[in-house]
């Protein structure tokens, strides 16, 4: 347990810095982001992969840059406190963090016509400028190896398994930015490193985290049936003053790891449109109370609007009602009017219905669903993607298979359909199809599943090509050189 605390002190100092534009931090706003290179530089010879955004109330979400002249690409959206912008240019990681109301730019030069060299002009020039070491650092997340040190120990509580997990974060944590200078990139990058490894001790993923752990020590498998049952000392260390700190907006995991608190059944948190803002706030004290001396903080206050916004996502909208008590709930009215400009967003944007997006447009039972979209798109080449808002994989295969959409965009007889389920946030697959264009389908998981299954596919992105008599020409998984590849695919349908 010393190991344990020593290890959790230097983790939770290296998160305390003095206050740091609080204000600026808490702030609503347009962002705004200017990409400008000499006239016809940026779209002769550079290839911007999809943009994405996200805050402490957004999941990854798709943006786009809007083409102002031959020389300049111009990115605003409304946002709440710091902000994550990142892209490829050119298969360059480009990463930075935008405050709205402020002014960034990002000015690209040519070195010679192979090579070419950016300068970022805004408050964080510092994360811009170190946008390789986090692209590394995210991979790292990824593979930092379990370890494996011999303690082959069964777990006595679940309390004990946490703090083990803890520790684990801290190891991890130090080893991975000892050599980064103290400061906000340091900050920033250990927040970010918290919240996407924490989630994973609560109770969606508890299970299969315990199992994983026992796994990883070789101990017998049917000692990894007694999953120890948790109770609400779990928290413990878990949810912390760190969290009253503005610094905690910093990285984009934040929304995920407040709504995985919200969705823990052990806490047994109501939903806030049925308790309102003062019951939820009721059950957040009863539970964290002994943790936060202040009844107002930036932690409930985050607690509150994640809620809020979570509904949205799910197509909830807010009632003149519910307006008026979150108006009357919260001291921080730029917090207020993310709500509600979120709320006015999804009225305006919900585009069930239109032609080009269907949202479970097939009966349930029926598990054909691949051949009645053929059906629908007689006499055209159709290239079907199978993709979920929550695989990294297919994200970053839409800006390669941009290429070729923009190719085949004139030909009336080439249609490009994306396929989603259940599993897809159905916020971000509204988001996705408004960038993405093409034609849209959400399915049911079992239609999605079967259609797997019927084209022995295993793993996702996928892709199934059509020609105009509606025979499959192509299937296959994430191929190498997805553009040039796809291309191939195409043009032997467009010649059957």
């Amino acid at each position: 347990m010393v190991k344990i605390i020593a290890y959790l002190t230097l983790f939770y100092c290296s998160l305390q810095l003095n206050v740091y534009a609080q204000s600026h931090f808490l702030s609503s706003g347009y962002l705004s982001l200017t990409v400008k290179g000499k006239p016809s530089l940026l779209f002769d010879n550079m290839e911007v992969g999809m943009p994405m955004m996200s805050n402490s109330l957004l999941r990854d979400k798709p943006v786009a840059f809007t083409k102002l002249n031959d020389s300049t690409l111009y990115l605003s959206e409304y946002t709440y406190g710091p902000t994550s912008v990142y892209f490829r240019l050119n298969g360059r990681y480009i990463a930075t963090m935008l405050l709205p109301n402020e002014t960034n730019v990002i000015t690209v030069s040519m070195i010679d016509s192979a090579h070419y060299d950016v300068e970022f002009e805004g408050r964080y020039k510092e994360i811009f400028d170190n946008s390789a070491l986090q692209e590394e650092l995210i991979m790292n997340l990824f593979s930092y190896p379990t370890s494996k040190d011999g303690r082959k120990e069964v777990l006595k509580s679940a309390d004990d398994f946490k703090w083990k997990q803890l520790e684990s974060v801290a190891e991890m944590t130090y080893s991975l930015t000892q050599d980064i200078p103290d400061g906000l990139l340091k900050s920033y990058y250990t927040h970010m490193m918290n919240t996407f490894k924490v989630p994973s001790l609560l109770f969606k993923d508890y299970a299969s985290s315990v199992l994983a752990y026992y796994k990883n020590l070789n101990l017998d498998p049917q000692i990894a049936t007694a999953i120890p049952e948790r109770t609400l000392t779990y928290y413990d260390g878990i949810i912390t003053l760190n969290y009253t700190d503005t610094l905690t907006l910093l990285p984009s995991g934040y929304f995920d790891l407040l709504i995985a608190i919200q969705q823990d059944s052990l806490l047994q948190i109501p939903s806030i449109t049925s308790v309102g803002p003062a019951g939820f706030k009721t059950r957040l004290i009863d539970l964290f109370g002994k943790t936060f001396e202040q009844e107002d903080n930036l932690f409930y206050d985050m607690m509150m609007a994640s809620a809020y916004i979570q509904q949205i996502n799910e197509g909830y909208i807010l009632t003149p009602q519910e307006l008026y008590q979150i108006d009357s709930s919260f001291k921080n009215k730029e917090l207020r009017n993310y709500i509600y400009h979120q709320n006015e967003l999804k009225k305006c944007s919900d585009r069930v219905g239109d032609e080009q997006v269907f949202f479970l447009p097939f009966d349930k039972k029926n598990e054909t669903i691949v051949a009645s979209i053929v059906d629908k798109y007689k006499d055209k080449v159709i290239i079907i993607d199978f993709w979920a808002t929550w695989c990294g994989p297919c994200i970053q295969a839409f800006s390669k298979m941009d290429q070729v959409k923009k190719k085949y965009a004139a030909r009336e007889d080439v249609v490009f359909v994306y396929l989603t389920d259940e599993s897809s946030n159905r916020n971000g697959f509204q988001e996705y199809s408004k960038i993405l264009g093409g034609e849209h389908f959400y399915v049911y998981k079992n239609q999605f599943a079967t259609a797997l299954e019927q084209f022995g596919f295993e793993y996702i992105p996928s892709y199934l090509v059509f020609d105009k008599r509606g025979h499959l020409t192509q299937k296959s998984t994430y191929p190498n050189d997805l553009a040039a590849t796809a291309t191939m695919w195409i043009e032997r349908a467009l010649n059957k």
